[in-house]
């Protein structure tokens, strides 16, 4: 049974375009001609431009935002036709893959310009930071006077209820007491004694 175990059965295969470390290159690029090679550093340097040329935030043309195949092999002096999914099927997909995130950052940018949001600088943060904070304490300050304002107004409308409701009572006290008087006094008439 232990003679039967084969290690090779349990691996995963490995994918040719799978990078071996992510600071080198990928396999298909290491493995590939001295073409392959300096194709695909081309297009990462033109991946970088544009990347450079968004961030500083350049209006650019859609030709210009994206790595085209053509531009790239007439570039490195290599006719157009090299660079097609038939002969270069790796390279031709990594050109889609970094054109698909070229214009996930262009769109990002492009909202951003939209919203009015900019990428600030370090000094501009912490300017930025300051003022909030700032506006915070303010914000802070102007919330506690409000709650004492309304514990206060509390206080007063309950003390002010309570007075009004003292008042009512003393006042029908008063009518009772006025009332008892008058009869009295209608009772003194009667039996004709004048009153003190």
């Amino acid at each position: 049974m232990a003679d039967d175990f084969d290690l090779s059965t349990f691996a995963k295969p490995v994918n040719e375009n799978q990078v071996e470390n992510p600071l080198s290159l990928p396999i298909w690029v290491s493995h590939g001609t001295e073409s392959t090679k300096l194709l695909f550093h081309a297009v990462v340097d033109r991946r970088d431009l544009i990347l450079t040329k968004i961030a500083q935030g350049e209006a650019l043309p859609i030709n210009e935002r994206r790595v085209v195949n053509r531009q790239i092999a007439i570039e490195q002096g290599f006719d157009p036709s090299l660079i097609t999914k038939r002969r270069q099927p790796d390279l031709v997909d990594f050109i889609s893959e970094t054109n698909n995130q070229l214009e996930k950052v262009w769109e990002g940018r492009r909202k951003r310009a939209k919203t009015g949001i900019k990428a600030l600088s370090r000094n501009e943060l912490e300017k930025e930071i300051k003022l909030l904070r700032i506006k915070n304490t303010e914000l802070e300050g102007k919330f506690c006077r409000d709650s004492i304002q309304v514990a206060l107004k509390d206080c007063f409308m309950e003390d002010r209820l309570s007075l009004s409701s003292r008042i009512a009572e003393l006042e029908l006290e008063l009518e009772n007491k006025q009332q008892i008087i008058v009869n009295l006094r209608s009772e003194l008439r009667k039996h004709q004694i004048k009153p003190a």
